[in-house]
C-alpha cells in the first residue's frame, strides 16, 4: 500500500515537473520562424554603395550594426532593479514593420517601418524611422529579377513570390526579405523582428480608449478622405491615429509629404507609449495583448515579448525616437526617394558607437 502511494506521488511529480517543462518551453519557443540572415562582407558592401543611383561612394571598413542608446539614460540607481524586472541583459535589435493590408486601391506592402535598438543594460531604448519609399538595391529580390525597389514594395514582392507556401511562412519570409535588404544597404542587422497590420493596430489603438496628441496647427487630411485634424489637444481612436500616421497629402499637396509623414507617425509613436504607461491603462495590458497576439508575426518569445514590454515600461517616454533627415534622401526626376546610402551606414555606424 505505502509502495503503491509512492508510485502515486512519483507520477504525479514527474507529470507536474514535465508539465512545468512543457511550459517553461512554449515560453521560451519563438512564435515563429527566426530570421535567416547574411551579413555582407566589406568589399560587397562598397560594391552595393557604388551602384546606388545618386551617390559618391566613400570607404567603409566593414558593415556595421546599429546599436542605439536614448540621450537621457535612466540613472545607475535603477540598473540593478530594472535589469532583473525585465530578465534580460546585452542589446536587442527589432525590425518592426507596420503592414497596409490590400484594398481596392493599395497593395500589400510595409507602410511603417522601424528599427529597433533595446539596451537592457542601460536601460535605454531608441526607434529609428525608415522612410517607406526609400528606393533601395535588392540583391535578395534578384530571383525574382527585381534589382532595385522601394523598401515598402520588398514585401509584397517577396511575399508575392512564394504563393505555394502558407500564408504565415510567406509572412515570416516577406519579412526577411525587409530585414536583408536593410542590412544590404544601411547595415543594420535585426535580431528579432514583429510585423503588425493595420487593422491590429486599430483594435489596440481602441483597446487602450484612444490616444492623445498635441498638434501645433491644424492638418487637412481631407485630400486623402482622412478628415481634418484641428490644432491642441486631441484624442484619436484607432481608426483616426491609423488614418493620421498614413497621410501622405496633407492639404492637397501633389507631392508625397515623406518628412511630415513621418513627423506625424513620431507623434502616435510618443501618444501610444504615454498611453500605455498610465497607471489606469495597466489592467488593460491583458486584452492589449491579446489584440496583438491575434494579430502579428513574430520571432520573439513569450518570454522575450514579456521583456521587451518591460522595457518599453521602464525607459517610457525617454525612449529616443530618430528619423533621416531630409539631406539624407532626395526625389530623383523618376520620382524615385534615392538616400544617400553613406550618409544613412555613417547614422546606423554613430549610433553604434553612443
Amino acid at each position: 500500500m505505502n509502495r503503491n502511494r509512492w508510485l502515486l506521488l512519483a507520477g504525479l511529480a514527474v507529470l507536474l515537473v514535465g508539465g512545468i517543462l512543457v511550459v517553461y518551453y512554449l515560453f521560451n519557443r519563438p512564435m515563429s520562424q527566426a530570421l535567416t540572415l547574411t551579413t555582407p562582407t566589406a568589399e560587397a558592401t562598397q560594391e552595393l554603395v557604388q551602384q546606388s543611383p545618386g551617390e559618391t561612394p566613400s570607404a567603409q571598413e566593414e558593415s556595421p550594426t546599429a546599436v542605439a542608446t536614448a540621450p537621457e539614460p535612466i540613472p545607475a540607481t535603477a540598473l540593478e532593479e530594472v535589469s532583473t524586472i525585465c530578465g534580460n541583459t546585452g542589446t536587442m535589435r527589432m525590425l518592426v514593420i507596420g503592414l497596409t493590408l490590400p484594398t481596392d486601391v493599395e497593395v500589400l506592402g510595409a507602410d511603417a517601418i522601424r528599427l529597433v535598438t533595446l539596451d537592457f543594460d542601460q536601460p535605454s531604448a531608441t526607434i529609428m524611422s525608415m522612410p517607406a519609399r526609400l528606393w533601395v538595391k535588392t540583391p535578395t529580390l534578384l530571383d525574382q529579377g527585381v534589382e532595385e525597389s522601394e523598401l515598402a514594395a520588398v514585401y509584397f514582392h517577396a511575399y508575392e513570390g512564394k504563393k505555394l507556401s502558407s500564408e504565415r511562412l510567406r509572412h515570416q519570409l516577406a519579412t526577411q526579405a525587409v530585414a536583408q535588404t536593410i542590412i544590404d544597404n544601411f547595415g543594420f542587422v535585426s535580431d528579432h523582428y514583429l510585423v503588425v497590420d493595420e487593422r491590429t493596430f486599430v483594435e489596440a489603438v481602441d483597446t487602450l480608449g484612444g490616444i492623445e496628441i498635441d498638434l501645433p496647427e491644424a492638418v487637412d487630411g481631407t485630400s486623402e478622405e482622412y478628415g481634418t485634424y484641428p490644432a491642441g489637444k486631441q484624442r484619436l481612436d484607432g481608426l483616426r491615429a491609423l488614418n493620421f500616421a498614413r497621410l501622405f497629402h496633407p492639404s492637397g499637396l501633389e507631392e508625397y509629404d515623406t518628412w511630415g509623414n513621418m513627423g506625424r507617425q513620431k507623434l502616435i509613436v510618443q501618444a501610444i507609449l504615454a498611453e500605455t504607461m498610465k497607471p489606469q491603462n495597466f489592467t488593460k495590458i491583458p486584452a492589449l495583448a491579446d489584440d496583438l497576439l491575434r494579430g502579428l508575426v513574430t520571432d520573439l518569445s513569450i518570454k522575450q515579448a514579456l521583456d521587451v514590454a518591460c522595457m518599453v515600461e521602464a525607459v517610457g517616454q525617454s525612449t529616443q525616437i530618430l528619423g533621416l533627415s531630409e539631406e539624407m534622401a532626395t526625389w530623383d526626376d523618376n520620382w524615385r526617394l534615392v538616400p544617400d546610402v553613406d550618409a544613412i551606414r555613417q547614422l546606423v555606424q554613430d549610433m553604434s558607437s553612443n
